[in-house]
């Protein structure tokens, strides 16, 4: 029965924190991270956020993470999108703004982002619109 229950949703502190038991990444792993991200790999820059955001290989700076999600986000990364919606969102690295919470998320859950839809739901139960 356990089996068949579907994941429950895990906030991104949550997230952090099961980050933080797990093993950091590579010197060799964040360096080709951080070479694909500057070649513009949208994916790259979205995991090299995540780095900043926890940080796992780096020193944490939810500003220098926003920064790596706003550059995935303008490719249409669905990933990039959530996490720069739930910075406008939560005020972490940035001003809380909840417009652009609400557009960020918008666009991500478009995509088929679950936590995404998840958040917007939150968002217009506590904020209306």
């Amino acid at each position: 029965y356990a089996a068949t229950m579907p994941p429950t949703p895990v906030s991104p502190q949550a997230a952090a924190q099961m980050q933080q038991q797990q093993p950091t990444i590579s010197k060799k792993e964040l360096s080709d991270l951080k070479r694909d991200a500057n070649k513009g790999d949208a994916d790259a820059q979205n995991k090299l956020g995540d780095c900043y955001y926890d940080g796992n290989g780096v020193e944490k700076s939810h500003e220098t993470a926003l920064e790596w999600f706003r550059k995935a986000a303008a490719q249409g990364h669905a990933e990039g999108l959530y996490s720069v919606g739930w910075a406008c969102m939560t005020g972490e690295g940035t001003e809380q703004d909840t417009q652009q919470a609400m557009a960020h998320l918008e666009k991500a859950a478009g995509m088929g982002h679950a936590k995404a839809m998840r958040q917007m739901g939150n968002l217009l139960f506590h904020h209306g619109d």
